[in-house]
């Protein structure tokens, strides 16, 4: 029995096509990882600030009461 192989063009089309998707979403997980640690980052900047803000207020009210 001999086999014959056939070259099938739409298999190539098809693993490019799913090669592409890959990359795709390896690109869009790493940049959802990215903008994250953005936003984590931003989120501990606002706290340290307002708590930096509330410490100012409560000196500014001692410093109102003392005087």
């Amino acid at each position: 029995m001999v086999q014959k192989f056939v070259f099938d063009p739409q298999t190539l089309i098809d693993e490019e096509k799913e090669k592409e998707k890959n990359k795709v979403k390896e690109v869009l997980s790493g940049q959802e990882e990215h903008d994250k640690s953005v936003e984590e980052q931003n989120a501990k900047v606002e706290l340290a600030e307002k708590q930096k803000e509330k410490k100012g207020k409560v000196a500014k009210a001692f410093d109102v009461k003392n005087t």
